[in-house]
């Protein structure tokens, strides 16, 4: 719910609480995710905002960030997996990458606002905007590749051993502001 500091009066929280309502209802996320696209609370601002509509979380992120939409109890399980698997990630630069791989791509935003892909004929760069991580993908070979888009070797490791190594080399921190 919008909370007067974030409007002149009580009255404009109001009536923008109704207008989301109203959008969801009749056109589910895409008709909320509309919403917000065309009426960002703050003007796109810094504040992070939280919007519980019942079916799912509205995450409005800092700095015109990608809108979230999905429930609670998924954002939930994705931080928890989040916390559990990243400190054993790589880390490198996002703005680095992109440069050096997908240079003037143009950013397509996943329907439900967790991703952003940047992507050319040979690689793709998924971004999550929720938890500031990404991942190459070589689209000749069809395999995630490290931050530079070299191949990860797994040396003499075997099944599950293999398969953990590549995800922590595959899934890239973001070391960028």
């Amino acid at each position: 719910m919008a909370t007067r500091g974030q409007f002149a009066t009580d009255a404009q929280a109001s009536a923008y609480d109704t207008a989301a309502k109203y959008a969801f209802e009749n056109g589910g996320h895409e008709g909320l995710a509309d919403f917000f696209r065309e009426n960002p609370p703050f003007g796109g601002t810094k504040a992070v905002i939280e919007m519980l509509s019942g079916a799912g979380v509205i995450r409005l992120a800092q700095g015109g960030k990608p809108i979230i939409l999905a429930s609670e109890e998924t954002i939930s399980r994705w931080a928890a997996t989040y916390a559990k698997n990243s400190p054993n990630w790589a880390s490198g630069s996002l703005k680095e990458t992109l440069s050096a791989l997908v240079p003037n791509t143009k950013a397509v935003l996943s329907p439900d606002g967790v991703k952003t892909v940047f992507a050319n004929a040979k690689y793709e760069v998924k971004v999550d905007n929720l938890f500031n991580y990404f991942r190459v993908r070589n689209l000749s070979t069809n395999q995630y590749v490290d931050a530079a888009g070299g191949m990860v070797k797994t040396g003499r490791l075997n099944g599950k051993e293999a398969k953990n190594f590549l995800q922590q080399q595959t899934h890239i921190r973001n070391l960028d502001p």
